[in-house]
């Protein structure tokens, strides 16, 4: 029991029982609501309260109150640190910059519910199930000697589990890459800095161009299906430059709190 409870494993226990829990009432939810606007709103509600959930299991295993973990700290290291993800998001713009012929008609029920309402409590609650919860407990790793692979450990979980989740409706090598690419990205930006909040933020603004990009027609022409043909390339160094700030030692004090 001692064992389960230990803060170096708890988290990513919790986060997986709690996740399961959420895909359950999710897709029970997607079965019973037939009704897209509906839809929208009940799935934002579901990821806010989930949250919220995660943040009590935070409050009350890891001592850390809310306005501790929704904060701005250490902002431009974070922004440093997210350099990685910053790469992939802009060949994301390009690539629609190039490809987008136009934009299909949107109503503003869609992009209210789910341009805004849906993609914010997503970042807010994937960022505090898959990051903090499950990373969390890297600070509470007390051998200095193995510190880098710790590191390197709790972000390939993050890398692992973000990716999975994104493809537990039907296998697809694409989008498992660049979900997990991006999950081991933010979960840099927090062991680096424990800033969740620029995680959420760069989370909730790449979501809404890559639920957006739905409602797009795009061209064919012969730039477009070169940068497109990129994408594996730009992934890659992505992650390669999430991996060097990951492992880099600038500065660093200890990051560990001991119990």
């Amino acid at each position: 029991m001692n064992k389960i409870l230990d803060k170096r494993y708890f988290g990513t226990i919790i986060s997986i029982l709690i996740f399961i829990v959420f895909y359950g009432v999710t897709r029970l939810g997607g079965l019973l609501i037939k009704n897209d606007i509906i839809w929208y709103i009940f799935s934002s509600i579901t990821r806010f309260i989930f949250g919220l959930i995660c943040l009590i299991f935070i409050y009350y295993f890891y001592k850390r109150k809310i306005d501790d973990v929704l904060c701005f700290r250490k902002t431009k290291a974070a922004l440093f640190f997210s350099s990685g993800f910053l790469v992939y998001a802009l060949y994301f713009l390009i690539d629609i910059f190039i490809g987008l012929n136009y934009i299909y008609d949107i109503s503003l029920f869609v992009i209210i519910f789910r341009l805004f309402f849906q993609q914010i409590t997503t970042g807010f609650y994937e960022e505090l199930n898959f990051r903090l919860l499950p990373l969390e407990g890297f600070f509470y790793c007390n051998n200095k000697k193995n510190e880098i692979l710790y590191k390197l450990l709790y972000a390939i979980i993050s890398f692992v589990f973000f990716g999975l989740v994104h493809v537990l409706n039907g296998w697809d090598t694409y989008t498992f890459i660049l979900t997990g690419t991006i999950g081991f990205s933010f979960s840099v930006i927090y062991l680096r800095t424990k800033n969740i909040l620029i995680p959420m933020i760069l989370h909730f603004i790449y979501d809404v161009f890559a639920n957006l990009s739905s409602y797009f027609n795009w061209n064919d022409s012969k730039l477009f299906k070169v940068v497109d043909g990129m994408f594996y390339y730009i992934v890659g160094l992505s992650f390669f430059i999430s991996l060097v700030l990951l492992l880099i030692n600038k500065n660093n004090k200890n990051n560990t709190i001991k119990e």
